[in-house]
């Protein structure tokens, strides 16, 4: 259907409607898999497409 990833996200960013697309996952069994509605983009420009994936990390306490 798309010839590359930029095909794409073109497509997500310009035609895909979030609360739609949401309202699809839960109705195929797969819930929760949208941020909470208090999150907020780090951006201005909130239309950022790609995937996604946790990097590893660790919890570092550094006392005085």
């Amino acid at each position: 259907m798309f010839k590359s990833d930029a095909d794409l996200f073109a497509f997500a960013k310009t035609k895909l409607c979030v609360p739609a697309v949401c309202d699809i996952l839960d109705h195929l069994g797969f819930r929760h898999q949208a941020m909470h509605q208090r999150l907020r983009p780090l951006l201005p420009d909130p239309k950022n497409c790609g995937f996604a994936g946790r990097a590893p990390s660790e919890f570092v306490f550094c006392a005085g």
